[in-house]
């Protein structure tokens, strides 16, 4: 398997960049997003081009700085860790496992909004997702 080339200096510069923004005013639960992922370690998400960004549906925004978003993937994937999406007309997988809480200044252009009932049950597949992970990890005896 080839590694990319992760450019983690070019990735601070636009950290840096995005740390100056103003927030914007209304980020949305189910809507997605162009995102500044960033450079990921190891098989974190990681953002593509020169601003590092992929798109991102937002679960639940926590409040006005924070949201709670998944990556979504082109690919064709299957199984617990995903769930589908449909975007601009085509289905794509939330990638749930690559979930994380982010400053809302990372949020970039609106892509669009997915129908609630969509939107409800990608979060009920998130909610599914931990229940198997925390129950893997946990022992109630």
């Amino acid at each position: 398997m080839e590694k990319c080339q992760k450019d983690f200096e070019r990735w601070a510069e636009v950290a840096e960049e995005i740390e100056k923004l103003e927030r914007p005013k209304f980020v949305k639960n189910g809507a997605i997003y162009w995102c500044n992922i960033g450079v990921g370690i190891g098989s974190e998400p990681l953002g593509k081009g020169k601003k590092f960004t992929r798109p991102v549906l937002v679960l639940a925004k926590i409040d006005n700085r924070l949201a709670l978003v998944v990556p979504i993937t082109t690919k064709n994937k299957h199984g617990g860790h995903y769930a589908e999406v449909v975007v601009n007309g085509a289905i794509e997988n939330a990638i749930l496992y690559q979930s994380k809480v982010i400053d809302i200044k990372r949020i970039g252009g609106f892509i669009e909004e997915v129908p609630p009932m969509s939107l409800v049950n990608v979060q009920e597949m998130y909610l599914k997702f931990l229940r198997r992970l925390f129950k893997k990890r946990i022992s109630l005896t």
